[in-house]
């Protein structure tokens, strides 16, 4: 039962304490004061009602999504990478023999130029629906390493040009029409050196990772005059005092924006997927009663010693946390708001409940005790693009017959009606059948475009599993 327990006290939670957000930082729905376009119904919906709301604006959603839209950038992009591996980097290495960095088995590129390697991959396996955004694995200095690499198909070689006037790495190519292409990456402020340092408990291991950064980091692909991707990175961070993270991405049709602030008091964050400058989600977190103290390094403290310790103060840590909130918008037309009145209170009950369910065992009472818990401590509600809350998200004891024992289940209570379904028993009707099978086309079309560029991940199917007749 517990790996139930942990995945929905994560998953529940996370609402109020996640990683969620919107790139409109005041603004995360649209206006209508927090519920999206503020045009739903003004009454609470029966249940069957809600099904033909949720299947008809999921339905508009899916229909915003077109892989062809992806297809000219990825496939620049995946070219663009496949001669950063594939062409001879020799005549570089000549000029940057101290930064030559064996990346691709045989050849080689400097050293400078692997963050910009990497953030194409990722790009494009990202666009294509191969996974999920993620940030560079290095840095480096723009006032030491700024460049400019011109690509020559006819060798089949990359040839430095010598040093940009601007402190920008800037790649010259063409793509497989023969348009002039140009992908560039340079920074804004002042540049400060950063040390990344964490323990792995599992090997034992004390790992650093370093480089330099100025507060603003840009990067663009052009096609001619024409932008298909562009990444824009801002940062601020003050030791002892707070943490600035603001991120906007685009891959051709595909944008994210992501701001986060955690201060040693308070904590909030907004995160944003557009598609065609349509925004499908929009979410937000805010803890606004928090304290860092017990993490905080004494004056006198090893650094690695704080570091190796870390861990067992992050229990700490949960122990201060007061009340926090987050809500996701779906399209302007569906809200999800959460609420931890209390996250220190439910937390500690939530200690003293799994102590005793040590002994007690995988029991009914024993799930029904988790439940009190998160039903007491957390307001969880579904809204409609208007102020009346059409459901509640709750959970409650199930017994599992193929783990052969119980744990709590999501449901949804319908005030219209004062009834309550499971979510199995709830979504595994129609009409959410026809809705699954169109979700399960549009990731198809986005997997097969990954594909066609030899990123095989294989076909989904799960329309079957999920709603079956």
């Amino acid at each position: 039962m517990k790996k139930h327990i942990i995945f929905l006290f994560a998953a529940a939670f996370a609402m109020g304490m996640g990683f969620y957000g919107c790139g409109d930082k005041n603004d995360p729905f649209n206006g209508g004061g927090g519920y999206g376009n503020n045009d739903g119904p003004k009454e609470e919906l029966t249940p069957e009602d809600a099904k033909e709301y949720l299947v008809t604006e999921g339905q508009k959603m899916m229909n915003v999504f077109d892989a062809e839209d992806q297809k000219e950038t990825a496939e620049v992009v995946e070219g663009l990478y496949d001669k950063f591996g594939a062409y001879d980097w020799a005549s570089v290495g000549e000029s940057f023999a101290d930064q030559y960095d064996q990346v691709f088995g045989a050849n080689h590129m400097p050293a400078c130029m692997v963050p910009m390697a990497q953030m194409l991959r990722y790009g494009v396996r990202t666009a294509t629906g191969a996974t999920s955004p993620t940030g560079m694995n290095y840095v480096w200095s723009f006032a030491q390493d700024n460049c400019i690499y011109e690509c020559n198909d006819q060798t089949k070689t990359w040839e430095y040009k010598g040093k940009s006037s601007d402190n920008s790495a800037i790649v010259r190519f063409t793509d497989k029409n023969g348009v002039a292409c140009e992908a560039r990456c340079w920074g804004e402020g002042a540049e400060k050196t950063y040390t990344y340092e964490w323990y792995e408990k599992y090997d034992n291991t004390y790992n650093k990772l370093g480089g330099v950064l100025p507060a603003k980091v840009h990067f663009y692909i052009k096609q001619g005059n024409k932008e298909l991707v562009r990444f824009d990175l801002e940062q601020q961070f003050e030791k002892n005092d707070h943490a600035i993270l603001s991120l906007n991405a685009k891959f051709a049709f595909i944008r994210w924006t992501m701001d986060i602030v955690v201060k040693t008091t308070q904590a909030s964050g907004a995160f944003a997927f557009y598609y065609n400058d349509q925004k499908v989600v929009g979410a937000i977190y805010n803890a606004p009663d928090i304290d860092l103290s017990p993490i905080a390094k004494s004056e006198n403290q090893d650094y690695e010693a704080w570091v190796r310790s870390f861990e067992n103060k992050y229990e700490d840590l949960l122990k201060k946390i007061g009340e926090a909130d987050g809500a996701v918008d779906i399209f302007g037309e569906v809200q999800v708001k959460a609420k931890i009145s209390n996250f220190t209170k439910a937390y500690q009950e939530w200690l003293a409940w799994d102590k005793a369910a040590d002994k007690s065992g995988p029991t009914k009472e024993s799930c029904q005790q988790f439940c009190n818990i998160f039903n007491d401590n957390s307001e969880n509600g579904i809204y409609f693009a208007s102020d009346v809350k059409q459901a509640e998200v709750r959970v409650q004891p199930r017994y599992d017959e193929r783990y052969e024992d119980w744990h709590p289940e999501g449901v949804l209570y319908f005030p219209q009606d004062s009834t309550t379904y499971a979510f199995e028993e709830y979504f595994n009707r129609k009409p959410f059948t026809n809705f699954v099978q169109m979700a399960q086309d549009v990731a198809n079309k986005f997997i097969q475009l990954s594909e066609d560029l030899e990123n095989s991940i294989g076909q989904l199917s799960f329309a079957e599993d999920i709603v079956p007749e």
